[in-house]
């Protein structure tokens, strides 16, 4: 890779700390990009030396607490060479088959402006193809996109865009090839970083509920597909037992028991996730409400 030829007209975006153990297979998998850009936070571990000696161009990030995180900062800043940017997490592989689609696509005059891809999940030693489907928006043109900005400063420690997603201005259309997410990291990391997420989440519904939702996704019904997506989460997040309806979705009504016992591991803790989400909005409520002060304390 270190001495590639002229590859896909595309350009990779990989946002990385710490990611010694994925980073070689990511790279390996997109090898076929002409261009990889691998933007740092100033890692601890081999990622940045492993990623140059494989040939990516390493920049190193960091985050003033302030400006832009480190995604929507690498479009903003970059020195793109090509229109057509793909943004993989260290975490993940393009397969051979969205290689190839991909190559096809940014050699086109498409219609589209980005394109959302499935995802396929490696956990606990096998591939997950039942249960909740994950679909992400992974390409796009970089002068046309950028990122939700939702900024919530009590959860600290990332300087990456969480759950925020692309905003493109133009239509999006899908591939039908899989990424794969194969993450070589332990559960301790899993849970630890789900833990991150649910925080953010239910600050986000509690505090920062009457936030101006500028540059957000709006949830409407019918909007477009995202906007739909971002009403039908708004609404699932409200309703009471979603950890036992998420689990009933997920393992029984699309068939996560056919993965075996890795397919119940998965939907518990997705289910366990949901249940953090509420619980912590709960104790917000409680906390901002003065009832959890020191002096009001029952026995």
């Amino acid at each position: 890779m270190a001495s590639r030829d002229m590859g896909a007209p595309l350009s990779i975006l990989i946002p990385t700390k710490n990611e010694e153990q994925n980073i070689a297979k990511c790279l390996s998998s997109v090898a076929w990009a002409d261009e990889i850009y691998v933007v740092d936070s100033s890692s601890s571990d081999r990622t940045s030396e492993i990623a140059a000696r494989m040939g990516a161009k390493v920049v190193d990030f960091h985050w003033d607490g302030v400006g832009p995180r480190k995604k929507n900062w690498a479009l903003e800043h970059l020195p793109w060479k090509h229109d057509w940017v793909m943004v993989v997490d260290a975490d993940e592989e393009a397969t051979p088959a969205l290689a190839r689609e991909v190559t096809a696509l940014v050699n086109s005059d498409s219609q589209y402006s980005g394109f959302r891809a499935p995802y396929l999940y490696y956990f606990l030693g096998r591939f997950l193809r039942h249960g909740e489907p994950i679909c992400k928006l992974i390409l796009f043109k970089h002068q046309l996109t950028r990122f939700e900005k939702m900024d919530v400063p009590e959860v600290t420690g990332y300087d990456v865009e969480l759950h925020e997603h692309p905003l493109v201005n133009g239509a999006v259309g899908h591939l039908s090839s899989y990424m794969l997410h194969r993450d070589f990291h332990n559960m301790h990391r899993y849970i630890q970083r789900h833990n991150i997420y649910s925080d953010w989440e239910a600050l986000l519904r509690t505090r920062y509920r009457a936030r101006a939702a500028e540059g957000e996704i709006r949830p409407r019904m019918f909007g477009s597909a995202l906007e739909r997506r971002r009403y039908l989460k708004r609404l699932f997040l409200s309703t009471p037992g979603k950890p036992l309806l998420y689990f009933l979705y997920s393992y029984v009504l699309r068939a996560g028991f056919l993965d075996g016992r890795q397919g119940f591991a998965f939907s518990v803790l997705k289910a366990i996730y949901y249940y953090h989400i509420s619980i912590k909005e709960y104790e917000i409520q409680l906390r901002e409400s003065g009832y959890l002060n020191p002096e009001n304390r029952q026995a």
